[in-house]
């Protein structure tokens, strides 16, 4: 009797196993549906976004867009696409992971109405909005740089709130750019994060200085010492100078050896490997070249130099665009 008993509680639990696990199975959350593939549908699912939400200084419907690929050779694992159409450019960057698991950054601006937006778009076509349609202006750029340190490890970790003051602000040479300073003090010493350390209770006074471009933080460094950006010493930082934002706009006009010239298409086709070898000012600008005389560099144009050959000597005017994450040297007036 014993056993018959066990034997049916024994069945009983294994009825009521199977049960559950077919819940279970039957309530699991399916996995979302990939709408975007790749730059362009993240660009477009952007652009209507901007539409439904009645932006009227948005892009209009129906634009053309030429595409180009900006990515670093350097950047392993990430990709950024580059978009023009008029007086609109994007920026479109992701990590190369599976397509279900991309989230793809977005930003559009106009430099010459100086509009921006900048989003996150997920592959099942959610728009997650960064920042909201703006102009760039002084006070944007302020919010930004003020945000930044507040958000900053240093100051959340201990940063005394009501210490934090805006003390200097200067408007740089290139278009909506601009360098904030702010001062804080600490209630310890050190930067960063700095859990399970032993620090010195003092209290301990910070200047940041703060620089942004188009409302992106180009760089950030605190009491000329403390990267903010890559949160290292700057002498043990191994983020390369800060010449992809340059204070005032950048111009050289370089002699180079043609190695190779490549048409890769998009919105600037051709790419051209040069030897540089000599690099000259510009006046009013910043020479972004000249560091390079002897080295091996890419330039990208717009301009047709399909007749240029190998071993040839061109002259060009040669700018760096970009900032640290996707940057590049674009060349034009090329004979």
């Amino acid at each position: 009797m014993l056993k018959r008993i066990l034997f049916f509680f024994i069945l009983l639990l294994c009825l009521a196993l199977f049960l559950a696990a077919s819940y279970i199975g039957s309530t699991s959350v399916p996995s979302p549906e990939v709408k975007v593939n790749n730059a362009t549908q993240a660009l477009d699912a952007a652009l209507i976004y901007l539409r439904e939400e009645a932006i009227s200084n948005a892009p209009d419907e129906g634009i053309i867009w030429e595409e180009s690929d900006i990515t670093p050779t350097s950047l392993v694992g990430n990709s950024t696409k580059y978009f023009v159409s008029a007086q609109w450019e994007a920026t479109v960057s992701y990590p190369v992971v599976q397509p279900a698991n991309t989230i793809y950054t977005v930003t559009i601006i106009n430099a010459e109405l100086s509009w921006y937006w900048k989003g996150a778009i997920k592959a099942e076509g959610a728009v997650i909005e960064i920042r909201p349609f703006q102009k760039m202006t002084e006070e944007s750029s302020r919010i930004t740089a003020e945000d930044f340190v507040r958000n900053s490890p240093t100051f959340t970790f201990d940063g005394i709130t009501n210490t934090l003051q805006l003390t200097g602000a200067i408007s740089l040479r290139c278009p909506y750019c601009w360098q904030f300073t702010y001062e804080f003090d600490s209630a310890q010493s050190g930067y960063g994060d700095r859990t399970n350390q032993m620090l010195a209770e003092v209290i301990t006074h910070h200047v940041a200085v703060i620089t942004i471009d188009k409302l992106e933080v180009t760089e950030a460094i605190m009491d000329d010492q403390w990267d903010m950006l890559q949160q290292k010493m700057i002498e043990e930082s191994q983020m390369p100078p800060p010449t992809g934002v340059p204070a005032a706009p950048n111009d050289s006009i370089i002699t180079a050896k043609v190695l190779d010239v490549i048409d890769v298409g998009g919105a600037l086709p051709w790419e051209i490997v040069v030897e540089v070898q000599s690099s000259e000012d510009v006046p009013g600008f910043n020479n972004a070249t000249k560091s390079r005389i002897g080295e091996t560099i890419t330039v990208k144009t717009g301009e047709d130099v399909s007749g240029i050959e190998k071993g040839q000597v061109i002259t060009a005017n040669v700018q760096l665009i970009g900032d640290e994450r996707s940057r590049f040297y674009k060349a034009s007036e090329i004979t």
